[in-house]
């Protein structure tokens, strides 16, 4: 499953903004959203796969 962030998880402030959207060619053929923090500019997949489907 997938977990949606509404904060970023460096700094925890909420102004985020969508950033690209990347397609993985080599495994799951799925597209995903970088969003990057416009208070500390840390960019991250989101939603992200949560710890149980990390490395399936």
């Amino acid at each position: 499953m997938y977990e949606k962030l509404n904060e970023c998880p460096v700094c925890s402030a909420s102004n985020l903004k969508n950033h690209l959207v990347v397609k993985d060619h080599s495994v799951s053929q799925e597209s995903f959203n970088i969003m990057i923090c416009e208070n500390c500019n840390f960019q991250f997949t989101n939603p992200r796969p949560n710890e149980e489907e990390i490395g399936k």
